[in-house]
C-alpha cells in the first residue's frame, strides 16, 4: 500500500512539474504576442518580405533598415 501511495505521489509531482513548465512556455509566447500587437519593444520578424507601394507618397521615413531592399 506504501508503495503504491509513492507511486502516485511520483506520478502526482511530475504531472505538476510538467504542468507549470508548459504555463511558463505559454506565458512567454502571449508576451511575445502581446509586444508584437501593442508595438511595444523589439520585434523581429524572419522570412521573405515583399512590399508594394503605388501612388503619392509624403512625409518622413525614419528607423533602421537592415537587409535588401529591392525597386
Amino acid at each position: 500500500m506504501e508503495i503504491t501511495n509513492l507511486i502516485l505521489t511520483a506520478i502526482s509531482t511530475i504531472a505538476a512539474v510538467i504542468s507549470a513548465i508548459a504555463a511558463l512556455l505559454a506565458k512567454n509566447e502571449v508576451k511575445k504576442l502581446n509586444n508584437h500587437i501593442s508595438g511595444k519593444g523589439n520585434i523581429q520578424n524572419h522570412g521573405k518580405v515583399s512590399i508594394k507601394n503605388d501612388g503619392d507618397n509624403k512625409g518622413i521615413i525614419s528607423g533602421v533598415n537592415t537587409g535588401e531592399i529591392r525597386k
